[in-house]
């Protein structure tokens, strides 16, 4: 497997960027018509509709996305660069959204924060100015109570476990 990976990551490190700019609509395309097919088909385990039975293989489409979002992220900024402005910004925002919610829905609290993350990332290094980036995360805040109601019991607990390590395991 991590002769498989490295050959991967070597590839993929070798591309022309022009090749990676081609691929970001197709494989954007691809992984949220994999989420949804997760969203209506997938299978659950421990709790959680993570994952996507293909036939061959079972897999997770939101490891797709993380890859994906920020991709197609850049690729429409690039696209726009010449000519920027707020609409530009919010359609990169819902270019972010909703893959995001499909992922929070799953439920996968790791990866949406990760792919939250490197959108917001891009977000910034598109433009988007300090004093928007902290009300976007000023909201992200207030959105918190609802998350943590969507969240299962298991990753309540992980998340107070990190809060406070000092509590026993079934504490």
């Amino acid at each position: 497997n991590i002769l498989v990976a490295f050959t991967a990551l070597w590839i993929v490190a070798n591309m022309p960027l022009h090749w990676l700019m081609r691929i970001a609509v197709p494989m954007y395309i691809l992984g949220m018509a994999l989420l949804i097919g997760v969203a209506l088909f997938g299978e659950i385990s421990h709790g959680a509709r993570r994952w996507l039975n293909i036939g061959v293989a079972t897999i997770q489409p939101s490891e797709l996305m993380k890859i994906a979002v920020p991709l197609m992220m850049a690729w429409y900024f690039e696209k726009h660069e010449a000519t920027l402005t707020w609409r530009n910004h919010l359609i990169a925002a819902l270019l972010l959204a909703m893959p995001f919610a499909l992922i929070v829905r799953q439920p996968d609290l790791g990866t949406s924060i990760l792919i939250a993350a490197s959108g917001f990332y891009v977000l910034f290094l598109a433009g988007l100015s300090w004093r928007v980036m902290g009300v976007l995360f000023v909201g992200a805040l207030a959105s918190a109570p609802f998350l943590w109601h969507a969240l299962h019991d298991y990753q309540r607990h992980r998340i107070l476990m990190l809060l406070d390590p000092s509590q026993d395991a079934l504490g």
